[in-house]
């Protein structure tokens, strides 16, 4: 039985992007692209976001509520 030789795969980012985050309303969001280089091309496999303001374990938001009193 002969052993099949193992795909070379590397994986690779595009450089962060600054977009809007639509949850609070400011230009605080960055984006950056996950992809899979290998011998039959390249795809890609997610995306991922991070929103300075939001996303910050240190400080979180407060939860917003609505008075209907």
């Amino acid at each position: 039985m002969t052993s099949q030789p193992t795909p070379a795969v590397a994986v690779a980012t595009d450089p962060a992007q600054s977009t809007w985050c639509s949850h609070c309303k400011a230009d605080t969001r960055f984006t950056i692209g996950v992809f899979v280089l290998s011998s039959t091309g390249v795809t890609r496999v997610n995306g991922l976001s991070f929103c300075d303001v939001c996303d910050d374990p240190d400080s979180p938001l407060p939860v917003r509520r609505i008075d209907r009193g």
